[in-house]
């Protein structure tokens, strides 16, 4: 049911409401500023604190704060009804709370209450007819249910219950509640259900629908089992029919979507969507990236896709989104058998920023800011699900990588005077192979080419954990001997002069004056205050052994060893994100925790946020020990003794309970239990480690072994071995599953949102790094439609349809002015139909086209044009003689001539309009006789090639030609008109559009309108009649803005407008006919690959679905 209310009261719930407190006011709440302190201080109870501020009891509402209630009960019910009957209440269009309460009655007492009705009802039937009175047909009626009821009674076939019904109303004011009321009474009314309004019981009817179990109001009414089971309101329909297309699963119940268009009163569908709806990160949203040169990088996505905008060419994806294709980079993403791996970027996009985004932070600490409608990847059943930013939850898990392959195309060495030259070379020169700065104290210099050795990341890392730099010098502090040792030994291989800092005679640290090196540090990133250092982007790009080199002495210089774990504490958040992901190219999840603490080098210092890097676990502390550790034996040492200490359960998969509850059903039963561990799995009490599943699968697998070798082999075991197969996917995985802890809605702070598109749909971005998720529909029934034997003719404006034509060796036609592929708007069916006069047909249609060329004409010109076609085709000897009408037909180049020739104004003025036509810009469309043919059984029309402004007339033209070929030769065939608010421009392509539906059945087509421009498309009254005329309709996810016009004409209640406008990718609902059902578009992967074609489609997840593509297999 829709409980949207949960109040909690601040009213004595057993105080009855006595009819002389008709209206009872609670005193106003005070102002809470610290509910802690509230409780602790004793000022008010922990209910009276999180109760409402304000309630009031009325005669006929409740108002709780802002929000006013009313409960209605029922009281009367029909003699009989059919399963379902709640649903127009269910489906009611606003939020309603309702509250059945059912209460089973002893079976002896109700046979003793029947036999005692039975014999009144007798009595009285006996008397009326020993008196000569009519019988009463109401008391024949009942006793002839009481006798039936008595019977299934004592049989054992029915039961008997008391049953209660309530219904509360929320609104925003009095007027609405009122309003909303008497549209629930009567919705009730017209099922001969009797509400009324429980007046001076409104407090004890809020109570009833409140979520307490509670029946407060305790009316009742009797019912048997048949009745009460038909009271069940989660009723959802079989959309579907024995043969035909699949179309999709049906949402609420798992069950296939097959319809056969041509089956139904006509073939026609009609399809609303969304453009590409901005999905999207936040402009500060991190990336890791490899550069056209196979370099890693790690940048925010608003600058790298800036950056791609600024070198590349900017194409308009949608009425939102702009993008430039083929960028060049690569992102790091997963596979259907989650192996992490580099992944192609298709396109870079960028639109307007949603005024809000969504803050996102798992237990790990790791966060992401993405728009309501950009989808996270989650896990659900055990399996990899995509899930809208706006619905996903907290408690649920994130993938991240648990490694990243870095065989990145590093260099061997820095150029020097490259690099600072950079910023003027006119102060550099180079000498001897060493690179100074002109003016500079003689001996300040450094090597032209410094190899990028270990001792080089080590200084890095030191300088990242220790370093600070001004305009003079470079410090580097540090007490420790072997980092002071260490830093010596490599300045010399520099060649560079350096000395000691010293406090109170003590050495702690080492400076050099070196202005070369230190430009070179500033150039490469690695300068920055305390609060701003990141790990400079060559790191990301060196080997492995060079990262741990810069790990290593970072964390001797930052890290410490506490008791359970090791860690790192830093000023800047970029840094705490940089080691995040650098962990994950030694396959280590460390964790970061955000601390407010004083800093400990300056007196009286206020709390300042700082992060700190973890890392726990005993894999990751010993990967971590094995291929990063310390420079000092110290820390080394007391690392290897967290190898006894550290928890061992920190890296699980969740989510599996279902997966083992399919898996307990076949293999075990109460004489032979699950092992321990399996059954609290089942249960959810424990989530295993890797380790932990893949030691559960091998007692499956030998648990299925037992089976077989006893009853052989069989169907269950074989989903069994599926279901066991996948565990081993995700045991054996490159992910890791982060909890979410926290969401948010914060304000964006930048005009625009971004977001990368890759070939299989994932890529890793964010703070600390996580994975996310980036029509297909239509595509989706064309190649199954081939595969059942039916044409399909595509009118695509955007080329989308290009390499699935491609793919299944159909025939793609592109229309531009030098394009070879030509069409003869003049041509004839060369049909004879009964009662129709082709020509007449052909010039009415060309009066049409002509209007769209022309623009507005007078009814004198319209006359003359009506004239001069005629005259057109005589002059080609075509007439009304059918067996003239085989000729070849004229050009648009006759009639510009016959226009001339006819020498009036009018008609010189109608040439003047067709001459760019001719001899004009657009020559060469309408030049020469058709010469292609509908011979395939896929056929691709496509006018990406055209401009705009005559985009309307070469789709009218190209489908006048489908319709005459159409006519022609009948068969089974589908055509699909994408962009079709293009043709709702004018009345008269919108009018041609409207016959082809009208008259589509007659000659076996179904057509397939398509359109973003919801409101455009709706507000014209043939919009809406190609709507009525369409037997299949698809609504997409849709706008805010345009949900309330498809609600009109789709008649959608409250929760349906809410899914619609939530839709993930391939969700929406599907009408049928009077039916209608949610839906979820699924694809196999062999119709994947054909239909995901273009990089700006919407991709499908390749991550394995189980229950959607097994049922489609």
């Amino acid at each position: 049911m829709n409980n949207n209310t949960n109040t909690t009261q601040n009213i004595d719930q057993n105080r009855p409401l006595a009819s002389g407190d008709a209206k009872f006011t609670e005193k106003v709440k005070p102002n809470i500023t610290n509910p802690n302190l509230t409780i602790e201080s004793g000022e008010m109870s922990l209910h009276d604190t999180i109760s409402s501020d304000h309630v009031e009891v009325d005669f006929d509402y409740v108002k709780v704060n802002n929000v006013y209630y009313r409960t209605l009960f029922i009281a009367g019910y029909p003699r009989f009804v059919a399963p379902g009957w709640l649903e127009p209440v269910v489906n009611f269009n606003s939020s309603l709370d309702m509250s059945f309460y059912i209460y089973p009655v002893a079976g002896k007492s109700v046979l003793d209450d029947l036999r005692r009705k039975i014999a009144e009802m007798e009595a009285e039937l006996s008397t009326d007819m020993q008196r000569g009175r009519i019988v009463d047909p109401s008391t024949t009626a009942k006793l002839e249910d009481a006798r039936s009821l008595q019977e299934q009674l004592v049989k054992g076939i029915e039961r008997y219950y008391e049953f209660s019904f309530y219904i509360t109303i929320p609104a925003n004011t009095l007027d609405e509640l009122n309003n909303v009321a008497r549209q629930v009474q009567s919705t009730l009314g017209s099922l001969l259900i009797v509400a009324k309004n429980a007046t001076l019981d409104q407090r004890m009817g809020f109570l009833s629908t409140a979520p307490y179990g509670q029946d407060r109001l305790a009316i009742t009414r009797n019912m048997d089992t048949t009745s009460v089971a038909t009271t069940f309101p989660f009723t959802s329909a079989e959309l579907s029919s024995d043969k035909g297309v699949l179309y999709g699963i049906n949402s609420q119940n798992e069950s296939f979507i097959i319809f056969d268009r041509f089956s139904l009163e006509n073939g026609n569908m009609t399809i609303f969507a969304t453009s590409g709806s901005g999905k999207s990160l936040a402009r500060e949203s991190e990336v890791i990236y490899k550069d056209k040169n196979g370099t890693i990088q790690k940048e925010i996505i608003g600058r790298v896709v800036d950056r791609i905008f600024k070198k590349g060419k900017i194409i308009k994806i949608d009425n939102e989104i702009e993008g430039v294709l083929n960028p060049g980079i690569e992102v790091y993403a997963f596979n259907k058998e989650l192996k992490g791996h580099w992944s192609k970027v298709e396109v870079a996009t960028k639109k307007v920023t949603s005024p809000e985004i969504y803050n996102i932070q798992t237990k790990s600490g790791r966060k992401i800011q993405i728009t309501g409608d950009h989808c996270l990847v989650t896990i659900k059943d055990g399996v990899p699900v995509e899930t809208r930013g706006d619905t996903v939850s907290i408690g649920s898990y994130l993938p991240i990588s648990r490694s990243i392959n870095s065989n990145s195309n590093s260099d061997k060495f820095l150029d020097t005077y490259k690099i600072i030259g950079s910023f003027n070379p006119r102060f550099l020169f180079k000498e001897k192979g060493r690179v100074g700065i002109r003016n500079h104290t003689t001996g300040l210099t450094i090597p032209e080419k410094i190899v990028l050795s270990s001792s080089f990341f080590r200084l890095l890392g030191y300088f990242t954990a220790e370093g600070m730099a001004d305009n003079q010098k470079v410090l580097i502090s540090s007490m420790v001997p072997d980092i002071l040792k260490d830093l010596k030994k490599y300045f010399d291989v520099l060649n560079i002069n350096y000395s000691y800092a010293k406090s109170n005679s003590r050495v702690v640290g080492i400076y050099f004056s070196n202005g070369p090196l230190r430009l070179l540090l500033k150039s490469i990133g690695a300068c920055g205050k305390a609060d701003k250092k990141h790990v400079p982007n060559l790191i990301y790009s060196a080997s492995t052994e060079n990262v741990s080199h810069y790990l290593k002495a970072y964390f001797e210089g930052d890290g410490t060893v506490g008791k359970h774990e090791i860690t790192a504490t830093t000023k800047s958040k970029a840094l705490s994100s940089d080691l995040l992901y650098l962990f994950t190219f030694f396959g280590i999840i460390a964790r970061v925790h955000i601390t407010r603490k004083r800093a400990t080098n300056v007196f009286n210092s206020r709390k300042r946020t700082y992060y700190r890097v973890t890392i726990s676990g005993q894999d990751n502390i010993k990967k971590y020990i094995d291929q990063i550790g310390f420079i000092t034996k110290r820390k080394n040492k007391l690392a290897l003794k967290l190898l006894k200490k550290a928890n061992t359960n920190f890296d699980t998969i969740p989510e599996l309970q279902n997966t083992f509850k399919e898996i307990y059903k076949e293999l075990y039963n109460s004489e032979i239990p699950a092992p321990k561990n399996f059954s609290e799995v089942k249960l959810g009490t424990f989530k295993p480690s890797r380790e932990k599943l893949n030691k559960i699968i091998s007692g499956i697998k030998n648990r299925i072994y037992e089976i077989e070798s006893l009853e052989g082999d069989d169907i269950s075991l074989k989903k069994v071995k599926e279901k066991v197969a996948w565990l081993e996917t995700l045991a054996n995985s490159d992910l890791y599953w982060d909890e979410i802890v926290k969401i948010t809605k914060v304000k964006s702070r930048h005009p625009y949102v971004y977001d990368l598109q890759v070939e299989n749909s994932v890529f890793l971005a964010g703070y600390g790094g996580m994975f996310i998720h980036n029509s297909y529909f239509v595509k989706t029934e064309a190649v199954r439609s081939l595969m059942i034997g039916s044409e399909v003719i595509v009118l695509d404006p955007e080329a989308e349809y290009k390499a699935l034509c491609d793919a299944v060796g159909g025939q793609y036609i592109s229309f531009s002015y030098n394009s070879p592929a030509k069409i003869n708007p003049f041509d004839l069916t060369q049909i004879r139909e009964e009662g129709e006069n082709q020509l007449g047909l052909k010039i009415l249609s060309l009066h049409s086209l002509m209007k769209v060329i022309m623009g507005a004409i007078t009814p004198t010109q319209e006359a003359m044009l009506d004239r001069a076609l005629i005259m057109t085709y005589k002059a080609k000897g075509i007439t009304n003689d059918p067996e003239t009408q085989s000729k070849e037909p004229p050009l648009m180049e006759d009639l510009y001539k016959t226009l001339i020739g006819m020498e009036v104004p009018e008609a010189l003025d109608l040439a003047s309009r067709i001459e760019k036509f001719i001899r004009g810009s657009f020559q060469g469309i309408f030049d020469k006789q058709t010469n292609i043919d509908l011979n395939n059984p896929f056929t691709v029309f496509s006018v990406k090639d055209i401009q705009d402004a005559i985009r309307p007339i070469i789709m009218f033209m190209i489908l006048d030609y489908i319709w005459t070929r159409v006519k022609r030769d009948i068969k089974r065939r589908i055509l699909i008109v994408e962009e079709a608010w293009q043709m709702m421009k004018y009345p008269d392509t919108a009018q041609f559009l409207w016959s082809v539906v009208k008259r589509a059945r007659k000659y076996y087509l179904g057509l397939t309108t398509i359109t973003q421009d919801v409101e455009d498309f709706l507000s014209q009254d043939i919009g809406k009649a190609i709507v009525t005329n369409s037997a299949l309709r698809l609504l997409l996810k849709q706008s805010p803005t345009a949900i309330d016009k498809l609600g009109e004409i789709f008649y959608l209640s409250q929760g349906e407008k809410q899914l619609l406008m939530a839709a993930n990718v391939g969700e929406g609902i599907f009408f049928a006919g009077p039916h209608h059902a949610p839906i979820r578009v699924v694809a196999s992967e062999a119709e994947h690959k054909l239909i995901n074609t273009k990089p700006q489609d919407n991709p499908a997840p390749t991550m394995p679905n189980t229950k959607a593509w097994n049922r489609q297999e």
